[in-house]
């Protein structure tokens, strides 16, 4: 937990707790910081309170206040997420197929999570550990041309550094055409590294966490 001590509130609550012994426990108190929620510096306003997880592995719960300590809860807290969809790759193409809808773009392209990763652990997750994020996220909305897309699939989906929706191959592709894309901007960087010309660049709507959440829920 990180959170102010009530009973004194110039200081900070962090408590470390596991049911292993050993030299595994030991990797809990060697770095303590390194584990603290929102240590890393980003989306610290989506961070929760409390954090369950198995070392090295996903998390199990997470927890987050609202007012006077109170637990934020909400409607069907108790639906268990489905079993497959915890991978993040689910995840990812959830998102890109939100994106896109919204945009009403032709393709959505985000960076390609690593095999075998999840975002949570499915056997104890449930909607009331999600419903932490909630924060709008930000797109971006530009254009490529069917060539750039060709080469974007040569060098970087075909070795599963990207990922687009709707999957596309380079033989569906008209090298002529401009093509509407979908972007979060933190992909901006890795098209400007590369040089590729993300054309007409401008700010798309916004889409909701919530949203993302009630999609994966119907899976």
């Amino acid at each position: 937990m990180l959170y102010h001590n009530p009973l004194e509130p110039n200081r900070l609550i962090f408590l470390v707790a596991t049911d292993v012994q050993g030299p595994e426990a030991r990797k809990w108190l060697e770095t303590p910081r390194a584990i603290m929620t929102g240590s890393n510096g980003r989306d610290r306003g989506d961070q929760a309170d409390l954090v369950v997880q198995t070392i090295g592995g996903a998390d199990r719960r997470r927890m987050q206040f609202t007012h006077r300590w109170k637990w934020r809860r909400v409607s069907g807290a108790d639906r268990l997420a489905p079993e497959g969809m915890a991978l993040s790759r689910k995840i990812t193409e959830l998102r890109l197929r939100l994106m896109r809808r919204l945009t009403r773009t032709d393709f959505a392209l985000d960076l390609e999570s690593r095999e075998g990763d999840s975002e949570f652990e499915h056997r104890w997750f449930t909607l009331a550990d999600i419903v932490i994020q909630r924060s709008p996220r930000q797109t971006l909305i530009g254009s490529l041309s069917g060539a750039e897309l060709i080469e974007i699939y040569q060098k970087w989906i075909a070795r599963n550094e990207l990922v687009a929706h709707p999957a596309y191959e380079p033989k569906d592709i008209d090298r002529g055409r401009i093509y509407r894309i979908v972007i979060p901007p933190s992909l901006l960087m890795k098209l400007k590294h590369r040089h590729k010309n993300f054309r007409d660049v401008q700010a798309g709507p916004q889409w909701q966490p919530a949203d993302l959440w009630a999609e994966l829920f119907r899976q």
